[in-house]
Parts: structure tokens; sequence; C-alpha cells
């Protein structure tokens, strides 16, 4: 009998090592952080998330109250209710099962608990709220949380994700707010804001525009060189108003065009739209509002952005709007990756898209060089002269798309500019062969782009155009505009 205590005992012994020895030191790691829409929530001492052995429990109440649900909690009979319209949650202390408006039963990962009168839930029940989405960043020991039922915009600056990253493992992500600290931006360092176009579908589909390059047999996030060489990156998101189904709808907005009947109205998460705002902000002058309140914070002025399609417009017309201004720090440098437009479009003084755009070129582009890549044939009927005569112009050829992968070819062009960043020229020929220095990246210097800018020249890519990485990429110097 006393060999089997004894054995008992050794072996329970044994198995608490190895449990120990299991557990991940967190001794080194932050405390873990619950954002919504970017912002941080801050925590009474005693209604801190917490961890149990390697999984993430967070006080319901304190978050649901934060997104809009009502919650009641019974220290009782050990549960909390939780509603917001026509949705409801049940939630019982040592029971996996939830229960979803009144009669659908869920179950999560771990059972809810109260301590101190506060109920505890495992963060994946997260999952069953119909109006958010949340995700895990292991490194900065967040979870990130999207309410779509609030309106949300602004610069989100990101952290760096190295190639090996684990699939259910978010990129760090935290909006900028004037004074507030953020361990993803660096007033020191430069910056680099891309502004993403027309988004229909990505309120419903919970797509938020991001920097993961995943086609072709490639799967990576395409700003991690420049996080590699030390700048901070952002996203000026704008994506509740640039969901809209048809593409001058959500164009519309930049400017606050008053042609049509959307006005300045965003999209929630079920795919209805808020109160049309006839009188609200247009995106031009939220995202110019948005970057003079970052140059306030920077203490370096190198700044540079790149806009996509409609962000291309976003980045144009918000420049402008900030020289009629007189902000002080202006971008040095506006990178337009097949910047797109509408034929549609009228503005209040009935001036067609290319006709504002073309005006905004040209007061811009006498301050700050512009760089325009295009990449598909989305453009090419309507590009006006004078954007071409401001900007230094290159034309990109993605044959790996196929003849009719337009919507390939539009927006892969983001990907490849960030990518070049990682090498610094791209040879050029000219027409015959011979040598022509290099053709336009993301490596080019400032001088360099204002000694492309102008319809003298352009360079068009005649190497690299089956493969995604532009480090095979060869440009050819050709005379004249190039439209």
């Amino acid at each position: 009998m006393k060999w089997r205590i004894v054995l008992f005992l050794i072996i329970m012994f044994l198995l608490n090592i190895g449990i120990t020895g299991c557990k991940k030191d967190r001794s080194s790691i932050p405390t873990m952080r619950v954002l919504i829409n970017g912002i941080p929530l801050t925590f009474e001492d005693a209604k801190r998330p917490r961890f149990e052995g390697e999984l993430q429990f967070i006080p319901v109440r304190e978050i649901l109250d934060n997104v809009g649900c009502t919650c009641v909690e019974s220290s009782n009979d050990k549960s909390l209710i939780c509603t917001n319209g026509d949705f409801s949650i049940i939630l019982r202390e040592n029971n996996l099962a939830a229960i979803i408006n009144q009669q659908d039963v869920v179950y999560m990962f771990a059972s809810p608990f109260f301590e101190a009168g506060t109920m505890y839930a495992e963060m994946h029940f997260l999952e069953h709220i119909p109006h958010c989405t949340f995700e895990w960043d292991e490194e900065s020991q967040s979870i990130q949380i999207y309410d779509y039922d609030q309106l949300d915009y602004g610069l989100y600056f990101f952290d760096g994700e190295s190639d090996g990253w684990k699939e259910g493992d978010a990129v760090g992500t935290q909006k900028f707010v004037e004074g507030e600290d953020n361990p993803f931006f660096d007033p020191s360092k430069p910056t680099l804001i891309w502004i993403h176009g027309w988004q229909n579908g990505g309120v419903v589909g919970r797509g938020r525009p991001n920097f993961r390059l995943n086609s072709g047999g490639i799967d990576k996030y395409t700003h991690q060189i420049w996080k590699d060489r030390s700048w901070n990156v952002a996203i000026f998101h704008w994506l509740q108003f640039a969901d809209e189904l048809l593409p001058y709808d959500a164009e519309s907005k930049i400017n606050a065009a008053m042609e049509n009947d959307v006005n300045m109205r965003w999209k929630k998460a079920d795919g209805s739209y808020s109160e049309i705002l006839a009188d609200a902000t247009p995106v031009a002058e939220l995202f110019a509002q948005e970057y003079e309140a970052l140059t306030r914070s920077l203490t370096n002025p190198n700044i540079r952005l790149a806009g996509s399609s409609f962000g291309g417009q976003v980045a144009l017309h918000g420049t402008e709007r900030m020289m009629n201004n007189s902000v002080q720090t202006l971008p040095n440098r506006i990178a337009l990756l097949d910047i797109a437009w509408t034929s549609n479009y009228v503005d209040a003084q009935s001036l067609y898209t290319t006709e504002i755009t073309a005006r905004a070129a040209a007061n811009v582009g006498s301050s700050v060089p512009i760089e325009y890549y295009r990449s598909s044939a989305l453009t090419t009927t309507f590009t006006p002269d004078e954007l071409i005569d401001h900007s230094a112009f290159q034309e990109m050829v993605f044959d790996y798309a196929g003849t009719f992968g337009i919507e390939l070819k539009h927006t892969i062009v983001t990907h490849n500019y960030l990518w070049s960043f990682e090498h610094e020229t791209y040879e050029a020929v000219d027409e015959t062969g011979n040598s022509a220095g290099f053709g336009l990246s993301a490596s080019n210097t400032i001088d360099d782009i204002w000694l492309k800018k102008g319809n003298n020249f352009h360079w068009k890519q005649i190497g690299g155009i089956d493969t995604y990485t532009p480090e095979d990429d060869i440009f050819e110097k050709r005379d004249g505009a190039g439209y």
C-alpha cells in the first residue's frame, strides 16, 4: 500500500513540474489590452482583462457597455444578460452554453466566472456579438475589437509582421489620438500613410483594408520592409464611407458633392446606412484634419502619402485643403497608385472629377512631388493632362494577372510599390536597349521624383511582368507623356 502512495506522490510531483514548465512565462509580457475601434480601454484594477492559463478572459460588461449593449449582472443566480436592439446574449457562471436571442444555444471555449462581482468570459464569446469583430495580436497582447455600428475613421498605425507569422495572429494596430501614447508610432521616425479606395461590401464582409498580400502563392505583409527600416506606417481608414454599391457614390463623399442622395451616409454592421448627413465633413477634409493633428506630434517632417484608387483622390484633395489651410508640415511626397475616378461625379460647382483632380494636381504638384503609377485600364480614358504634367509617370505591366484581370492589376500595384522599397534602384533602358538610369519606385529619392516630373518622358515596365516580386522589374524610358 505504501508503495502506491509513494508512486502517486511522485507522479503528481512530475505532473506539477510538467504543467509549470509548459506554461508560457508572461512576466516580461505587457498587460493585456483591449481596444475598440483602435482606442485602448481603461479598466479599474479589479476589472482588468486576465489570463487563465493560456486563455484570455475579459470583463464582459465593461466591454459590451462600450459597443452599445445594455448589460445587467446578477450575482445571485450568477448570470449576465446583455441586449442591443433585437439581439441578446445570456451567460451563466460555470456554464459553457450561451443563449443567443433567448433561443439559440452556442458553446464557448471556456466557462465564464464571477470575481468580485464582475463576470469574466473567454474572449471568443465576442464572436457572437453580431455588429462586432475581434482579433488577437500576440506580440502586443491586445484584443482588437471593431464595432461597425459606430462610425470609425482615422489614422491607424501598425506594428510589423515578419514572414513566418501564424494564421490567427493579427497585426497590432492602434488609432492615432493626439496626446495619447501609441506603441506603433514614434514621432522621431519618418511616416508612411496609405489611403485605401472604394470598399464595396467591406463592412458586411468585415474586410478591413490591410497590408497582407495573399495571392500567386505569396503570403506576406508588404509594409514590413518599411517597419524594418524604422518607418511609422499608417492606414487612413474611411471604410464605412467607402462602402457603396456604386463607386461614384463613394467617390462623391471625397469632396461632399451634392449631386446625388447619399451625401455623407456611412455603412453599418447589418448593411444598412446611417441617417443621411447632408452637412457632414467630406472625407478629404477629415483626412486633412487627421493629418494636421498628426503633424503637431511629429518631430520628423518626412511624411509620405500613398493613395490607391479613390485613395489617390483623397491624398490630392486632402493635401490641397492643407495648403489652403496653411498647414505648416505638408507631405514631402505623394504616390498615386492607379488613382481612379468616374465620369459621373460632378461637384457643387459643376466640375467633373477629372477637372477637379487636374486642378488639385496642378496646385499640389507645384510644391509636393507626385509619382503616378498606372497599372490597369480603369483610368486610361480619363487621365487629365495636368496630372501627367505635374507628376513623374510610370506604367506598370502585370501580365500574371491575365488579360481580364483588371481588378488584380488595379490593386496589386499597392503591394508592388510597398515591396519596391526593399531595393535601392530598378534598372531602366532606353528604346534602343541602352542603359537609361533607373525607373520609378518607392526607393527613389525626392530629387529623383522632381527630375522625372513632366510630360517629356515616361517609364514603362518591360521586365518582371510575370512575377509578383519587384526584384526583377525593368523599365523602359520613353519619350512623351505616355497616354
